[in-house]
């Protein structure tokens, strides 16, 4: 039993063996191997000499000539360039994804950092403004109290407008990094997707390219 694919083609008026081998993409000189093949058994039952065949007859052929194999083993060969590209897409944003999750990771620990610092100096200034209000025995020490209050308390202001200048910046700074990760995770899955479909053609073609090549006519 033959493990040829085979197609079924319709004898037109005029035809012949040898036409119509030559017609499908085979070398005219094998109309007699594939004439003598298993597959034909029918067709030769019926048309005993290849000479005399009639319109309407069924002649059954290799479903792949050598240029079909050729074109399977280019189609292989460009899927599996494909598969490299989109591999290397994929190798090139993982490492931008990883580069800006550091990026973002960095900038609010420093963030913190610095809250954390300006909330200490604030909490230390209000203390001092509590402690300086509270030193006023005479005139003048309430004079110098006051002012060194004042002054204390002025500082305190400008480090709480840090603090907000600060976290609003930290929050402007984690919404923008937070879209462009999500355009990084989002590419990221598409090439992924990409790369499954891919592969699963490369498989598909690699399949049928083996199937062709392996089975002579």
């Amino acid at each position: 039993m033959s493990n040829v694919e085979t197609v079924n083609y319709r004898v037109r008026r005029g035809d012949t063996v040898q036409d119509i081998v030559q017609n499908a993409g085979f070398p005219r000189r094998d109309w007699r191997r594939i004439y003598d093949a298993p597959y034909n058994r029918q067709f030769r039952r019926r048309r005993p000499d290849p000479d005399h065949i009639e319109s309407g007859d069924t002649f059954v052929l290799p479903r792949y000539n050598q240029r079909d194999i050729a074109n399977l083993l280019r189609q292989v060969e460009q899927l599996r360039a494909r598969v490299d590209r989109v591999n290397q897409g994929i190798d090139r944003v993982e490492r931008q994804l990883a580069s800006a999750e550091a990026v973002v990771n960095r900038r609010e620990e420093l963030s913190r950092e610095q809250l954390v610092s300006l909330r200490r100096e604030a909490n230390h200034l209000s203390d001092l403004v509590n402690e300086a209000s509270g030193e006023c025995s005479d005139e003048w020490s309430c004079v110098g109290a006051g002012l060194a209050a004042q002054s204390m308390a002025n500082r305190e202001r400008a480090v709480n407008q840090q603090i907000r200048a600060l976290e609003r910046a930290r929050d402007q700074a984690a919404n923008k990094a937070a879209r462009a990760l999500r355009n990084i995770r989002q590419e990221l899955q598409r090439l992924r997707r990409a790369q499954r479909d891919a592969l699963t053609e490369l498989r598909q073609a690699n399949a049928t390219y083996r199937r062709a090549s392996r089975a002579p006519y």
